[in-house]
């Protein structure tokens, strides 16, 4: 039979154990949260993201200046001729 001491002893190394294997996990979590934060922080992947912002409000632009040159030069519309009204009615018979 186990003794009280004994069973104290087991039950500690368990829970040091325990505490050391949940410190190493969150020592791996750690290091690939701060790789990742330091990859996003880098100098080429944020002028990275810049430039691809600047590019796409460049040509949002461009697509603007195009689509307002092309309604600038179109020719202007001629007004329309004032047509004679015509008689809704029909025509009264000739006797």
């Amino acid at each position: 039979m186990e003794s009280v001491s004994e069973r104290l002893h087991e039950t500690r190394l368990n829970v040091l154990a325990l505490v050391d294997e949940e410190a190493r996990g969150w020592r791996r979590y750690v290091a690939q949260v701060g790789a990742e934060v330091r990859g996003a922080l880098s100098v080429t992947a944020f002028e990275r993201r810049l430039l691809t912002r600047v590019d796409e409000t460049l040509r949002a632009m461009d697509e603007r200046v195009k689509h307002r040159l092309a309604k600038l030069t179109r020719r202007p519309r001629r007004p329309r001729k004032k047509s004679r009204a015509k008689s809704v009615h029909a025509a009264p018979l000739a006797a």
